[in-house]
C-alpha cells in the first residue's frame, strides 16, 4: 500500500481532508513564504448571519484553499462528491482570470494538484518539508 494510500485511508470527513491538506501546506509551503488559506464558508448559520457575512463580502463557493503565488484555488471533496453551482462559478471565474484550479478527491490527487501548482515534484516538495521542520525547530 502506498503511503498516500495510508492517508486516504484516515479521511473519513472533508473536514479530515482540509485539516491533512492544511499541515501539508504549513509544513512545506510555510507562510509568509507562500501565501494560502482556506475560507471557512461551509458554516451552518442562521439566515440573518448569513445576510450579514455576504454583506461583509462572504463569497458562495470559494475554493476551500486559495494560494496566492501560485494563482491556484484547491476544492477538496470526498471522493463521491461534486461542486455545487456556486463552487463551478468560481471554477470558472478563476479560470477566467489565467488561475488554476484543481477538485481534488483524494490525497494522491492532492499531492499531484500541488505539484503541478508549485511546479515541484514530490522529491523537491519533501526536501521542502525536512527545511521547514529544520528551521522551525533547529532554528
Amino acid at each position: 500500500m502506498k503511503p498516500a494510500d495510508l492517508i486516504q485511508l484516515e479521511i473519513k470527513r472533508e473536514s479530515d481532508f482540509q485539516k491533512k491538506a492544511a499541515k501539508y501546506l504549513r509544513d512545506r509551503f510555510p507562510y509568509p513564504e507562500t501565501v494560502w488559506w482556506h475560507t471557512a464558508n461551509e458554516r451552518n448559520t442562521s439566515k440573518q448571519r448569513g445576510h450579514s457575512l455576504k454583506l461583509q463580502g462572504v463569497l458562495p463557493g470559494v475554493s476551500d484553499i486559495i494560494v496566492l503565488n501560485w494563482q491556484a484555488g484547491f476544492e477538496l471533496k470526498m471522493p463521491t462528491g461534486s461542486l455545487s453551482k456556486s463552487q463551478r462559478e468560481f471554477r470558472d471565474a478563476l479560470q477566467d482570470i489565467g488561475w488554476k484550479f484543481y477538485t481534488c478527491k483524494n490525497w494522491q490527487q492532492w499531492l499531484d494538484a500541488v505539484a503541478d501548482a508549485s511546479g515541484l515534484n514530490q522529491a523537491a516538495i519533501e526536501q521542502r518539508r525536512i527545511d521547514t521542520l529544520a528551521r522551525r525547530y533547529c532554528g
